[in-house]
């Protein structure tokens, strides 16, 4: 085996290594009661810890790989910034300069300490440091894994395995929402109790946060689904069909749709701008578009779905 087979195949294995750990912790999260007690905060932060470890042995290890630079990585560094400034004790001239509420506050409940004064001397943004900091834990874990998915996942098959998992995850999430609501649960899994008298969340405590996990599935199916549609039609007669329909269109009615339809069938395979090309004339041509006391009910009937859906979570 020559040295690029082994560098990678090395990296293979390391890559591996992270998905099983990734799609683990994506598995483990939803169906722990989303993650929202010590235990299962403390089995997140030890896989993310594992997934990054496994990574920087990765970049020790394989002499090729290199962790890339992202400009998504800015707001993320500034926003855990903004988070360790407000636990920093500033002195309390400077507290009242940029947060004067805040200032006075702290100044009205703890104005009648025994040891006010020194301890007014200096202060926190943050009126509750310890949450802060437990807080900050988790995003620092879910920073980790973020920078480490950006730069594992950067061919279109793990992209889609990525993907696949989740839609998996959240189907089965779905599954037992759907079998709490069949027969009635009040408990989750049958045997945990929820406080409230009922259970129709899946493994979800919080109700809101089954909605927005299901609305983060969903993304992620479409995201599939349009990444298995482009595959399958581009450079197909039914692309081609696309296209004959939506100039047919254009040239009978003029309608958006039919810019769409081109726009659809466009040949976007050997250039990286033609998709550019194409939206930048469907958008010059809409301002053209006559004003028409018919409606097209097809976007209204798809945001009508969309609110069915999610009306149940």
């Amino acid at each position: 085996m020559t040295m690029l087979g082994e560098t990678e195949a090395a990296v293979d294995r390391f890559d591996v290594a992270i998905e099983c750990l990734l799609i683990s912790l994506l598995a483990f999260m939803p169906f722990a009661f989303g993650a929202v007690e010590a235990w299962s905060e403390e089995v997140v932060i030890a896989l993310a810890a594992a997934i990054s470890i496994t990574f920087l042995i990765k970049l020790a290890v394989v002499g090729n790989a290199r962790c890339i630079w992202s400009l998504s990585y800015v707001p993320v560094v500034l926003f855990i910034l903004v988070v360790v400034f407000q636990l920093i004790h500033l002195p309390a001239g400077f507290v009242e300069l940029i947060a004067p509420s805040t200032a006075a506050i702290k100044q009205e409940l703890l104005g009648d300490l025994p040891e006010a004064d020194e301890v007014l001397s200096s202060m926190t943004i943050s009126f509750y440091p310890h949450a802060t900091k437990h807080d900050l834990r988790l995003v620092l874990a879910v920073m980790a894994v973020f920078i480490v998915v950006l730069n594992v996942y950067r061919r279109g098959e793990k992209i889609k395995r990525l993907l696949a998992a989740i839609v998996i995850i959240g189907g089965a999430v779905a599954l037992l929402a759907l079998a709490q609501d069949i027969f009635g649960s009040s408990k989750i899994y049958w045997f945990v109790p929820t406080g409230v008298g009922k259970a129709d969340s899946g493994p979800f405590i919080n109700h809101s946060h089954f909605g927005q996990f299901m609305n983060l599935s969903i993304g992620a199916a479409l995201g599939l689904i349009m990444v298995k549609l482009h595959e399958s039609f581009t450079g197909s007669g039914i692309l081609w069909l696309f296209a004959g329909e939506g100039y047919m269109g254009i040239g009978n009615n003029n309608s958006v749709g039919s810019y769409y339809g081109v726009y659809i069938a466009y040949p976007r395979r050997d250039s990286q701008y033609a998709d550019c090309r194409c939206f930048y004339y469907i958008s010059s041509k809409l301002p053209e578009i006559p004003q028409r006391p018919r409606l097209d009910y097809g976007p209204y009937g798809l945001v009508c779905v969309y609110l069915c859906i999610i009306y149940r979570f």
